[in-house]
């Protein structure tokens, strides 16, 4: 089980998991990414790519990195980094600021690799979201999320044969968490209580869009998250614009500050 998943109301009356407020960087990066469903390849490379670097370090470390890492891997463009060579190896090394593990340097090239690997059989958000289970309940507090599951297991290991490095079951559960793929809003973060509110305006083609329609079926699927602060809630996503269900921050329509909003 995981700490720091509980609810906490902010001075702004919205409620999040403890671990968001350990600083502002979490507190931003709750409100405009954890947890939206994800789509894009080059996107969920990037998360995957972070929560490599991650090991053994504080994942506000990690943001705070961000644009240094995205500099360094061509913002985390999958073909030049799969490409990347000894030399850049040496370079990243000698400019990353902090990060200078040249395993998880690797890995994230080993990665880039295994991503290009995975168009053959629909990419890696097909990949992804097969671990994806519609009948899986949200847990109702804070100590009922865990730190991995049979699924994450599954994905990780499916990972791994296409060639992924340091990819275990936990590190799996945490890119199924960031990107959608299950749901740990507990009741009382504004994720959940948005997200209670659209119960049953699924959108209904994100399967089909992925290609794996016939898998999980078209009842079954989570609403499209908005990102606050996005255009139509996909934020570049590579995804089909002005479609689906949108779930939004309490004040934010269409991603513009809503001052009539309650």
């Amino acid at each position: 089980m995981k700490d720091g998943y509980e609810a906490v109301v902010g001075q702004d009356g919205l409620g999040r998991p403890a671990w968001a407020y350990a600083d502002q960087a979490l507190r931003d990066y709750y409100d405009s990414e954890w947890s939206v469903p994800m789509w894009g390849e080059q996107g969920m490379f990037e998360l995957l790519a972070l929560l490599l670097f991650q090991a053994g370090m504080r994942w506000r470390l990690i943001l705070a990195r961000r644009p240094q890492l995205r500099r360094l891997f061509c913002s985390f463009d999958v073909d030049r980094v799969a490409a990347f060579t000894d030399t850049d190896v040496r370079q990243i090394l000698d400019e990353s600021a902090g990060i200078r593990n040249e395993q998880k340097v690797r890995a994230v090239i080993a990665l880039a690799n295994a991503v290009q690997k995975m168009r053959a059989v629909g990419g890696l958000p097909k990949v992804a979201w097969q671990a994806y289970d519609p009948d899986r309940p949200r847990p109702m507090r804070g100590e009922e999320v865990p730190s991995y599951s049979a699924r994450s297991a599954e994905l990780a290991k499916r990972l791994t044969e296409f060639g992924c490095k340091r990819v275990g079951a936990r590190t799996a559960y945490a890119f199924m968490q960031a990107c959608g793929i299950v749901d740990d809003n507990v009741p009382g973060t504004w994720r959940a209580d948005v997200l209670a509110d659209e119960q049953g305006n699924y959108y209904q083609d994100e399967y089909s869009y992925l290609g794996i329609t016939n898998d999980l079926g078209a009842d079954s699927l989570p609403g499209v998250g908005g990102i606050p602060g996005s255009e139509g809630g996909f934020a570049g996503q590579e995804y089909p614009p002005d479609e689906g269900v949108y779930w939004m921050k309490p004040g934010v329509e269409d991603g513009y500050a809503n001052p009539d909003a309650s």
